[in-house]
Order: structure tokens, then C-alpha cells, then sequence
């Protein structure tokens, strides 16, 4: 291709996120056809990409065209699959998996894989992840929120695959945890078994996603509740590791893809995780390939395929938030500019992108955070390897093992009680509002610009159509 610059040659995949964006949110939203859903996200990805193109360059129709037609195809696809009728039994007696448990409120929550489609069930009973189930019920449809803001139980489910919820007759375990889920339970219990408390539950969060309320708390008051997250923090850090400790060609690539995989399977593929696995392995393919890769267009590219495997992750606060993180981070450095002072002014700014999200769907979101994430974000990208390495030793069984076990509780003592006492200095809580949200999307918008090759005097423009599109978006959908 002969385009050396503007938003086709920085980003092409960028704008064929944001058109299955605006036909998923218009899929849910609206009773529109799926054409005309395509059409309407097709104009705007045009739109966008004229917005930010300076003058033309060589081949710029034929790439043009290639982008503008994946946009509506990919958008057809995707609204017309948010309409697929579900076809599901009112009651039936089946077997099944356990994929997810998780507490709700004063009973459980369950996502199970059933022989008519993943559904979503609520019980008192203590199931465990991956045992099989036999179960009795009756399939009703999701709830949806009774006002705007309002938790969408629909939204909610369909964004984990469920496409039904069940009223449970009756349910019981028929098979102990298999598979994964089996390995993730055995080496929660044996990182319970040798290792100190806090060094246990840290392992546990970072390698199989199950945290507990001794550290989740902490970080939650804090706004680091992300690091604790199998995400792109974590992935970035294990695929850095992997790449330069491992030589060899095809044979790194393979070994590297493999473990990268393997750890976000064995985490649950957590919609983080899975992003920034699938990044992380369209940059090893790229230079395998020898082929030139943006981190901001891989990011965009990664994101479109999770949502052309489930549309409705795109509702998912999980998978909202690690791509809105992960686009801002990798756009935003021509923003601010490298070096220490650039990471930290881009970690101040990624809370004020992310902020409406997590305040709308938490109803807060703390104040602490906005400084706090500056320190805490590279010191526990070194702390985390760290910890990882002194609890090698208690859990093989080696020489010294309760020293190094001693050690990485202390670190992680101290760790806990310098975000205490961080957090204590702004305890305050912001709520969402409209404000903070235009704050947000014209940051994000004006770094996005940026980063796709606008001209800079472009870029107020570019940014406040962008908000005043979003402002309407979200006052008629």
C-alpha cells in the first residue's frame, strides 16, 4: 500500500471498531433493520475518516473503499445477529457445566453451559466452577432496567454469553470440577497451603482471577482495583517477560503465543485478559512476519474480533473499560510525550477517561485514584514479578522456602498499607455526571485524532463533534 500517512494508514482498523460500535448500540437500542443500521455506522466511519485526512494520498480510494465496505459488512453481521431469535425450551431436565460462580447479594450466581446455550441461574446452593450439574428449570427472559442508568440484567448476562435466565426447581453437583477450572481450584489450595496469607490471595487474583475481600477492599479505596484484574497490566507484563527471556525464531513465537494463551485460560478468559492476549499476538505475528504493527491499530483490530465473536461484550463493564484504557494508553503518548512525566500525566488522564464508566456503573468512583494509580501502576509492575519469583521457591518445596515466603508477605504488608494511608488523603467519591463525561470523551477524542494522523488544527473540531454525536447518542438510545 502506498499510503505513508492520515487515518488510513495509522488506524484503518480503529474506524471499523468504532462503526461495529455504533451498530451493536444501535442493535440494542433501536428496532431499525440490520441494513440500515449498517448504513448509518458505514456514513459515520466515512465521516470520521474524512474528519481527519488532510489531503489525499496515493491509493487512498481503494483502501478507502476496503474499509468502508468491511465497516458495513462486519456491521450488517453483527446487528443482525443482536436479532437472532433464541430458541430455548420453557422447562427441561438437563445436564450441565458450571462456567462462572460468583456471590449475589445474599444467594449466587451462576452462568452455565447447558446442550440449548450458556443461561444464567441464581441459587443458595454452593456449586463450584466446572463441577457438572443436573439441573430442573424453567428459562424466562432477562430483565431490563426499569429507568435509565439502571442495572440491565439483560445487558449484563448477554455480555457473558448467557442468552436465558432460569428459575431453578432443582440443582446439584453430579461431577467434581473438571477440566481448568479443576487446576485453578487445586493451585488456589496450594497457594493457601504455602504461602502467607496475603502472598496467597495476591497469586490467586494474578493467576487464576479469584480475589478476596483482604486485598480487593485496599484497592478498591485506593481506585487500583484494576491491577487486580487479569488485563492488559498483566498480560503486557508475562508477554514482555516471555519475549526477551525466550530466543529462537519460530519456535519463540509458538512458546510465547502458547503460554500467553494458556494463562488467560487459566484465568477464565477474562475480557481484559482476552484483549490483551489477542494484541499481544497480533504484535508476535507481526514481527514474526517482519511486518510493520501500531499498537493503538492492533488494539482496535483485537477489540473487533471479540466483538464479532459476541456483540454483546460490547456491554460488558469489563471489557469496556480495558479497551477504553488500553486505546487511550497507546494513543495518548503522542499526547503527552515519553519519559516519566509523560506516564504520569497519561495515568492522570486515563482516570478521567475512565471515570463516567466506572462511576455509572458503581455509582462512584474515587477521588484517590487520580494520583494514586501515577505510583501504583509501574511500582507493582515491578512488585508483581517480584512476587511471583519469591513464591516459586515455598511452592516447589526448595531450600529457604520460608524466608522468600516471609519476604513477599512483608512486601505485599507494605504495599497494602502505603495505598491505606495514599487513599486516606482523598477519601472523597465523584459520582457520574454530564460534565465529566464531555471531560472524558473529548480528551479520549482529541488523543484518538491525534494519534490516527489528523492535523492538529483539526482536532477541537474533530473532538467536539465527536462529544456533541456521543451527547445525542446517549440522549436517544
Amino acid at each position: 500500500m502506498a499510503v505513508k500517512e492520515g487515518p488510513l494508514a495509522a488506524a484503518p482498523a480503529f474506524f471499523i471498531f468504532i462503526s461495529l460500535c455504533v451498530s451493536i448500540l444501535l442493535g440494542a437500542r433501536t428496532s431499525a433493520p440490520s441494513s440500515v443500521i449498517a448504513a448509518v455506522s458505514a456514513l459515520l466511519t466515512a465521516a470520521a475518516i474524512f474528519a481527519g485526512t488532510e489531503r489525499t494520498v496515493p491509493d487512498w480510494r481503494r483502501i478507502f473503499a476496503l474499509v468502508v465496505i468491511l465497516s458495513f459488512s462486519l456491521s450488517f453481521i453483527s446487528a443482525a445477529r443482536m436479532r437472532e431469535k433464541i430458541s430455548f425450551p420453557d422447562s427441561f431436565e438437563s445436564y450441565g457445566k458450571i462456567l462462572l460462580a460468583r456471590e449475589w447479594g445474599k444467594t449466587r450466581a451462576y452462568l452455565i453451559e447447558t446442550p440449548y446455550g450458556r443461561v444464567a441461574a441464581y441459587s443458595r446452593e454452593n456449586l463450584r466452577e466446572g463441577a457438572g450439574v443436573r439441573l430442573r428449570a424453567a428459562s424466562f427472559d432477562f430483565k431490563r432496567a426499569k429507568e435509565r442508568g439502571g442495572f440491565d440484567e439483560m445487558l449484563f448476562w448477554r455480555g457473558k454469553g448467557a442468552v436465558k435466565k432460569l428459575e431453578l426447581f432443582e440443582i446439584r453437583e453430579t461431577a467434581p470440577p473438571s477440566g481448568l477450572a479443576a487446576w485453578r481450584a487445586h493451585l488456589d489450595a496450594l497457594f493457601s497451603a504455602r504461602l502467607y496469607p496475603l502472598s496467597a490471595a495476591y497469586m490467586s487474583a494474578l493467576t487464576t482471577g479469584r480475589r478476596s475481600a483482604a486485598i480487593e477492599e485496599p484497592h478498591e479505596r485506593a481506585g487500583t482495583i484494576h491491577l487486580l484484574s487479569v488485563s492488559g497490566f498483566h498480560v503486557g507484563v508475562l508477554a514482555g517477560l516471555l519475549f526477551f527471556l525466550k530466543r529462537g525464531g519460530a519456535a519463540r513465537t509458538a512458546a510465547v503465543s502458547a503460554l500467553l494463551w494458556l494463562y488467560v485460560a487459566f484465568a477464565g478468559f477474562p475480557p481484559g485478559g482476552v484483549r490483551a492476549a489477542a494484541m499481544a499476538q497480533i504484535c508476535i505475528a507481526a514481527e514474526a512476519l517482519g511486518r510493520p504493527h501500531s499498537s493503538f491499530n492492533n488494539v482496535s483490530a483485537a477489540a473487533c474480533l471479540m466483538l464479532l465473536y459476541n456483540p454483546w461484550s460490547f456491554f460488558d463493564v469489563g471489557w469496556r473499560l480495558s479497551v477504553l484504557a488500553a486505546l487511550f494508553i497507546t494513543a495518548g503518548v503522542r499526547l503527552v510525550g515519553r519519559g516519566f512525566a509523560g506516564a504520569a500525566a497519561l495515568s492522570v488522564l486515563v482516570w478521567f477517561v475512565s471515570a463516567p464508566v466506572v462511576a455509572e456503573v458503581f455509582s462512584s468512583v474515587p477521588l484517590a485514584g487520580l494520583f494514586v494509580n501515577a505510583i501504583a501502576v509501574p511500582y507493582f509492575a515491578a512488585v508483581f514479578p517480584l512476587i511471583f519469583a519469591l513464591s516459586l521457591p515455598p511452592m516447589l518445596g526448595l531450600p529457604l522456602a520460608p524466608l522468600f515466603a516471609g519476604t513477599s508477605e512483608l512486601i505485599l504488608r507494605f504495599s497494602q498499607n502505603a495505598l491505606e494511608m495514599l487513599a486516606s488523603l482523598t477519601p472523597a467519591q465523584i459520582g457520574y455526571s454530564t460534565p465529566l463525561f464531555v471531560l472524558a470523551a473529548a480528551i479520549f477524542c482529541a488523543a484518538a485524532a491525534l494519534r490516527c494522523g489528523a492535523p492538529l488544527r483539526r482536532v477541537p473540531f474533530i473532538a467536539i463533534f465527536s462529544v456533541a454525536v456521543l451527547l445525542y447518542f446517549r440522549a436517544v438510545l
